[in-house]
């Protein structure tokens, strides 16, 4: 018996009245993790520690949401003040935990047209998150790539290059 050696993933296709997703139980599990964790830091306002070697260091509210939500406009005063002025829209969390439902409810799903854009935001703050703790090669980021690469490609098949998600055109480079 041959086994894959892609044992997790998470695949989206346009089918029936939305988006299907197929995903392994452990993308479902992890992302179900991280998205608590999101949740957790919208909702009590404590950023989780983030590990640098062998330390943790917990780092400044303001400065986890200004990643989290970057700048609106050039002056930095007025994306502080545009984050003020809507700090209980962007704090809520109702978008995230319903993703978090549905990744929790079957690793075979379909997503309607209307929320698969929800799921593509939603995953998108996640990588910001994410960003924010670990950097652009934390397997997190990565994989939140991978699924908004699989929902935007599900909905605009036309946008994919045939770079197989490395960025790069295999015509043009």
């Amino acid at each position: 018996m041959t086994e894959s050696v892609f044992l997790d993933h998470f695949d989206a296709v346009v089918g029936g009245d939305g988006v299907l997703v197929r995903m392994s139980e452990n993308v479902a599990t992890t992302f179900g993790f991280h998205f608590d964790e999101l949740i957790r830091l919208l909702d009590t306002g404590e950023p989780p520690d983030i590990r640098i070697g062998l330390f943790r260091r917990r780092p400044k509210l303001d400065d986890v949401l200004r990643k989290l939500f970057p700048d609106v406009y050039r002056d930095r005063a007025d994306s502080d003040d545009f984050r003020s002025r809507h700090a209980a829209l962007l704090r809520d969390c109702a978008a995230i935990r319903r993703v978090r439902a549905r990744f929790g409810e079957s690793t075979l799903l379909v997503v309607p047209h209307p929320e698969v854009v929800e799921w593509v935001q939603v995953t998108a703050l996640l990588r910001n998150f994410h960003l924010v703790r670990c950097g652009q090669q934390c397997a997190t980021v990565i994989w939140c790539k991978h699924v908004l690469e699989q929902l935007v490609l599900a909905v605009e098949p036309h946008l994919d290059c045939g770079c197989g998600g490395t960025g790069h055109h295999p015509q043009y480079g």
